[in-house]
């Protein structure tokens, strides 16, 4: 809009000859001159004007959140208005009713949109909603929760088998008991711990930044990931990892202890990422049921330190996956 404000600046301060000019040369110049002002204006009018209807989605090319549509989240909230008023129960005394994971658990602006629903349509109270949806995007405890309203494709929030509550074509509604088992049973070591999407909870990590489209980065020197074994026994442990380099850090250093035993030492470049992981041998360490698995990252840097943005998290691996076989 300013753009568009500032081109009428020079257009509404043109005068006009009033018919005064004799020499037809500089009168034509002066045609032209306008015509060209106006064609310039019409050009920027062009490029800054909105042409292309907006999606939900994530571009990963350049970390940045792009084109909503606004039609959809309009679509939603009738929805969840029309839920709150016939479907969705009131919670019993010490527990809430949430809104959470509509879109898109890698696209931090959805957290905005679960935030609001919740807020809105389910009442949840303030303080729970501002750091379990929309600082983390995730429940910190199931048991503050009486009956989640989520996307239906969501892979922990939406209907699922025995956690089926209801359902209302994309918008389903289940019960927080079954989602604590739920929950439980992603905490397995069988699992392949996906650090992009919504099945690594905060209680299992410490150390860790939010969720990304590339995974969690480590926010310290030290950081920490644990699974439930369920009584099984694992060779071994693959790390997908990537370090943090920029400028005059050329390498992060990094020891790998599991349940208190060190595995694994060294200096790690870029040449190390997701695509070659680090293999953790497992066989030596006694079966418990857990398996606690720390970093020791001492050359965390933020990313101001060195000069690359405004960022001051103490970043050092970004981690992909974890995989136990």
């Amino acid at each position: 809009m300013l753009i568009q404000l500032s081109m009428l600046v020079p257009v509404m301060t043109i005068k006009s000859d009033n018919g005064n000019e004799t020499n037809s040369v500089a009168s034509d110049s002066n045609v032209t001159g306008k015509i060209i002002l106006y064609v310039c204006g019409l050009i920027v009018l062009l490029l800054v004007f909105p042409n292309k209807k907006g999606h939900p989605h994530f571009d990963a090319s350049n970390q940045a959140h792009v084109h909503f549509d606004v039609s959809n989240i309009v679509e939603l909230e009738k929805k969840i208005t029309d839920l709150s008023y016939n479907e969705i129960p009131q919670p019993p005394a010490g527990k809430s009713n949430v809104v959470i994971g509509l879109g898109d658990a890698s696209n931090r602006t959805h957290y905005v949109i679960d935030f609001l629903f919740s807020i809105a349509f389910a009442k949840t109270p303030r303080n729970l909603a501002l750091y379990d949806v929309y600082l983390m995007g995730e429940l910190s405890d199931v048991n503050k929760y009486y009956k989640i309203i989520s996307s239906s494709g969501n892979l922990i929030y939406g209907s699922s088998g025995s956690c089926l509550s209801s359902v209302h074509g994309n918008i389903s509604i289940i019960d927080s008991l079954c989602l604590k088992q739920r929950i439980e049973s992603y905490k397995l070591c069988k699992n392949s711990f996906d650090f992009t999407k919504e099945f690594v909870f905060s209680s299992s990590l410490q150390g860790f930044s939010h969720r990304e489209y590339h995974g969690r980065w480590t926010n310290s020197r030290t950081a920490r990931f644990m699974c439930l074994t369920g009584g099984n026994r694992y060779n071994s442990v693959e790390l997908e990892m990537a370090p943090f380099v920029f400028g005059p850090l050329k390498s992060q250093r990094l020891k790998v202890s599991v349940n208190g035993i060190q595995t694994y030492q060294d200096a790690i470049s870029i040449e190390r990422n997701s695509n070659n992981p680090i293999i953790i041998d497992l066989t030596n360490i006694p079966v418990s049921d857990e398996y606690v698995i720390e970093f020791d990252i001492p050359d965390a840097t933020s990313p101001k330190e060195v000069g690359l943005n405004l960022d001051e998290r103490e970043l050092a691996f970004a981690i992909r996956r974890i995989t136990f076989h």
